[in-house]
């Protein structure tokens, strides 16, 4: 089993640990012992936080903006995105 715990530490601060449980059985298939193994993840959840929402606040800008915004694939020019400026303009046309 595996899964990530938040924890609060006594300062406050919240603590993110990525957790693996596995339980061991002998041939008879009876458990004999549980082997655990915890890594520190707070600084790759901060990050993670950090990222959705300099996201959040980009969309905004993107989505409101007066001008045309158009994102193409560059391999394949595929239209990607375009904010609803690009929408009215094209559609006006």
């Amino acid at each position: 089993m595996r899964f990530d715990k938040r924890f609060l530490h006594k300062s406050g601060n919240t603590l993110w640990a990525d957790v693996s449980v596995r339980m061991v059985c002998d041939e008879r298939g009876k458990p004999r012992f549980t082997i655990g193994h915890i890594v520190d993840i707070t600084a790759k959840k901060r990050a993670e936080e950090a990222l959705r929402e300099s996201e959040m606040r980009h969309r905004g800008f993107f989505d409101q903006a007066a001008d045309s915004i158009v994102v193409f694939d560059p391999k394949t020019t595929a239209i990607l995105d375009f904010n609803d400026a690009a929408c009215r303009r094209l559609a006006a046309r």
